[in-house]
């Protein structure tokens, strides 16, 4: 297969394939083109090289019952690709709405059990409230919204527009009315859906970090523990706090810097995310997304693993402990017993080799 290359746009960045069929010739796309009215500018319209073609034989892709953008007719609904498997979509559909019920359902329990229990209002209980209500945000917003995208995505018509090339390949919609209304950029729906994610995604790491911190002190130090050594109403209640202003504080990063970040559809996953909508400085603009995604969410990760290896770890010597302890004592019971009984039985001995009439 011949491969001809897109010259890369003013940013750099490289293209990437989305209208994907056996033999259809498509235009491979820079961030540029998925949104083109950031590109309004007079100094670069016009100044894009003209894009060359090639000819795509992968399969659909990246939806795997069906590509949400589009494998068949470009004008037509993405549910008439031919990979399309409309029965798939639909048990993916139920799925995710029993899911989400079962998230409300399941998380509004352990929340009325917890507060109506005196038992369980301790430390650990009041994480696993923040913890509940952070996976609470996914069942009632995150969720629905992602199947309202699905159905909208996968089973009615998108805009004629999105698909149209324009004859000089430069700007395939000048208006920026058709990527905005499928990828919705910072509109109201992927702002709000997309914030709630980010908050509900971050607390839910955090308050599993304490959770496991908490579990961690309760069995390596459980005097200092019990009695309040290291977290206190107060303490505990700060870092709770801290968890949800740590939460609501990356959710905002796009309002900050809203000409590098922003929240649009994801077409792999139909979630409103939080995207990087232009290639800022090349490759550091990379490595500070790369950066910021460690710090926030892959060392509290890292952490909860360790955490719970060491709880693991801890755990299991002190129960081998405590089996040889019961082993022992097992042991030493019995062996108490039986010098218990055989004393009588010496005796009797003695008495039948004494008199042997007997």
């Amino acid at each position: 297969m011949t491969t001809t290359s897109l010259p890369d746009g003013p940013t750099g960045v490289e293209g990437r394939v989305f209208a994907i069929k056996p033999g259809l010739k498509v235009k491979e796309v820079n961030v540029w083109d998925l949104f083109p009215s950031l590109y309004t500018n007079s100094t670069l319209n016009g100044t894009l090289p003209t894009p060359t073609y090639r000819t795509v034989t992968e399969l659909c892709a990246p939806f795997p019952p069906c590509n949400p953008l589009g494998c068949g007719n470009p004008l037509q609904a993405p549910i008439d690709c031919e990979s399309c498997d409309r029965t798939a979509v639909t048990l993916i559909l139920l799925g995710m709405a029993l899911l989400s019920l079962m998230i409300v359902l399941t998380n509004v329990l352990v929340i009325v059990i917890i507060l109506r229990n005196s038992t369980l209002r301790r430390r650990h209980g009041y994480i696993k409230v923040s913890l509940a209500v952070s996976d609470l945000l996914v069942g009632l917003f995150v969720m629905p919204s992602t199947i309202y995208n699905m159905v909208t995505s996968l089973f009615l018509p998108l805009h004629p527009e999105l698909f149209r090339w324009e004859a000089n390949g430069i700007n395939p919609d000048p208006t920026g009315l058709a990527s905005v209304k499928f990828l919705q950029l910072n509109s109201l729906g992927s702002v709000f859906f997309g914030t709630v994610l980010v908050v509900s995604v971050t607390s839910s790491i955090y308050n599993l970090l304490l959770l496991s911190l908490d579990r961690a002190l309760a069995i390596t130090r459980p005097l200092q523990h019990r009695s309040g050594k290291y977290f206190t109403k107060r303490r505990l209640g700060l870092c709770i706090g801290a968890v949800w202003v740590l939460g609501i504080g990356v959710s905002c990063v796009p309002a900050f810097h809203s000409s590098e970040f922003g929240y649009a559809l994801d077409p792999t996953t139909f979630f409103y995310m939080q995207i990087k909508v232009s290639a800022g400085s090349g490759t550091d603009g990379v490595g500070a997304i790369a950066l910021f995604s460690l710090l926030v969410m892959g060392v509290p990760y890292i952490l909860v693993v360790i955490l719970n290896i060491i709880t693991m770890v801890v755990t299991s010597r002190r129960l081998e402990v405590r089996r040889q302890l019961g082993s022992q004592i097992y042991r030493t019971n019995n062996k108490k017993a039986g010098n218990h009984m055989s004393e009588p039985a010496q005796r009797l001995k003695m008495i039948l080799d004494t008199c042997p009439e007997m």
